[in-house]
């Protein structure tokens, strides 16, 4: 049976262009539907980020460390690079209060600028780029000493390069250092992630499964105010629309293969005479609808993930988690199912076993 269906198909390819109609249309379908979900997916997550007032995910910290923290935090900024503004990190030193304020861009970190512009220096300046990456020892703040002085920290010499002045009268000793040359017995009070746009989900994830794995009860992720990925999305009432495509690409389907079967009575008469019944027929005519629009949607898949997805990826940020595996095989799964549902009906009623009629209609 299989070679009698591969055998109409090569021959439709080479002689019926109704055929190309069908694999252009369900090419088309499958591409549509993948496109209006990412756009829908994007529209949904960002309506739902207008609800969220807060541009920063914080934690908590009890007996940390910052060498601890050295770790694995970096691990977290890689992963949020493109949206992180900036982090910061409190703890304490020797009695001094530690602050520091870096951004984080292909591995390499720097003092955030966001900061510097609404940070004003009474004398000297910040840390550079440059010092930052290689860990120079040097520190700005107030109270801590003198321009170009000395402190000690943790038994290591740093350069006092910049005296902050700081909004509000304050007498306690507080410094800004590098993330790179903080002491690591610096003890760590709280982490802040400050985003230029809207946090995700899977950016609180990142961070609260990341610090979580490493320091246990020992730290404390802020709740972070955003529904699940997957309500989000609305993913199963968007299979609405997948079937809807994919009943209207079956009639197409159907209706042109209603015209291939009747051009076709000849084969199925001679078929009839050699014990074919209305059964055997349906399954040729079905399974050949099957391969065909299975090869179709392969091919729609893969031109969309190859040429389209990344596309969307960079046009909509909010898309990123939305192109899973998972999703792919659920809207493809219910196209298939309504595409052969409504083409079984058609082709059954386009079927016949009556020898005599076939042949009158062939001829």
């Amino acid at each position: 049976m299989l070679h009698i269906i591969f055998k109409n198909i090569i021959r439709q390819l080479k002689s019926n262009i109704i055929i190309y109609i069908v694999i252009f249309s369900q090419v088309t379908a499958i591409m549509s539907i993948y496109l209006v979900y990412g756009i829908f997916s994007n529209y949904k997550e960002a309506k739902q980020e207008l609800t969220i007032e807060s541009y920063t995910i914080s934690a908590g910290f009890d007996g940390v460390r910052m060498g601890e923290v050295k770790k694995c935090l970096p691990e977290v900024l890689k992963s949020i690079e493109d949206r992180l503004d900036y982090f910061y990190i409190m703890g304490s030193c020797d009695r001094i209060m530690v602050n520091i304020h870096n951004e984080y861009s292909k591995g390499a970190f720097s003092f955030s600028k966001t900061i510097k512009d609404n940070m004003k220096i009474d004398q000297g300046r910040l840390m550079s780029d440059e010092e930052i990456n290689q860990s120079a020892n040097v520190v700005a703040g107030e109270n801590i000493g003198e321009l170009g002085e000395e402190i000690s920290l943790f038994g290591e010499k740093y350069s006092v390069i910049g005296i902050v002045k700081r909004p509000f009268e304050e007498k306690s000793e507080f410094l800004e250092v590098a993330f790179t040359a903080c002491p690591d017995d610096v003890i760590v009070y709280t982490i802040i992630l400050n985003f230029k746009r809207l946090p995700r989900q899977s950016d609180y994830l990142a961070f609260k499964d990341t610090l979580g794995d490493v320091f246990g009860d020992h730290v404390q992720v802020d709740d972070f105010a955003v529904k699940d990925e997957e309500e989000l999305i609305s993913l199963n009432s968007f299979m609405i629309f997948a079937a809807v495509v994919g009943i209207g690409i079956a009639l197409d389907t159907g209706f042109l293969y209603a015209y291939i079967i009747h051009k076709r009575k000849k084969q199925a008469a001679v078929l009839a005479l050699n014990g074919a019944v209305k059964r055997q027929l349906f399954i040729i005519n079905e399974t050949e609808i099957f391969i065909v629009s299975s090869f179709n949607m392969i091919a729609g898949f893969l031109i969309f993930r190859l040429l389209m997805e990344n596309y969307l990826r960079n046009l909509y940020h909010n898309v990123t988690e939305t192109f899973s595996m998972s999703v792919y095989c659920k809207l493809s799964v219910v196209y298939m199912i309504c595409v052969m549902v409504v083409t079984s009906v058609i082709t059954l009623i386009c079927s016949d076993d009556n020898i005599i009629k076939m042949l009158r209609r062939a001829t």
